[in-house]
Order: C-alpha cells, then structure tokens, then sequence
C-alpha cells in the first residue's frame, strides 16, 4: 500500500478521532482474528448486534475501535495517538490475510 496522507475526523465530543476505513468484506469474528495476529496488538472487547458491531483494541499503548456501519469498518483511536502508530494500524488493517 502506498504511503496516504491521514484522514482524521473528530469525534463529536473531540476525545478521538476517525482515521481510516475498511471494506467490511470481514465478518467481526474474522476482523478480529486478523487483528489478535498483529505483533504487539490486544484485543479487548467485542460488541454488537445484527445492525452493528464494535472492536476494540491497544496497540503501543494507545486505544482504538472499529465500527462497522454503512459497509466499511471505521477505525477510531484516542486524539493523542501519534501518526506513525495511526498509519502503522491502518496499514495492517487493509494488509489481506494470506491463505
């Protein structure tokens, strides 16, 4: 993937902002498998019904969420998370699974 510029858009309350998305192709089961297979990533929570779904994980000290809604995951972190840590996230998160 190339290097993209971040796309950050804060929340309505300011403490986090959205950073990226993903084509929800994954069901959340397989989102989250994906996501535990990243070296120094924790997931630590999963929630949801039949209309949407919510992950939640750390990754270098830092909190994030996905959200699945109106077909793609959206990806969240804390307004602090430094660049680096966003693209290193979101990088992953498009990176296919191998077969």
């Amino acid at each position: 993937m190339e290097r993209e510029a971040l796309k950050k858009t804060p929340s309505a309350d300011g403490r986090s902002i959205c950073f990226g998305d993903i084509p929800s192709d994954l069901h959340s089961c397989g989102l989250k498998k994906h996501l535990d297979r990243m070296e120094g990533m924790r997931v630590t929570d999963v929630f949801g019904d039949i209309v949407e779904t919510w992950i939640d994980f750390e990754y270098r000290g830092y909190e994030f969420s996905a959200h699945d809604n109106f077909g793609n995951y959206w990806l969240w972190a804390q307004n602090d998370c430094p660049d680096d840590v966003l693209l290193a996230v979101l990088t992953y998160c498009r990176t296919p699974e191998p077969l």
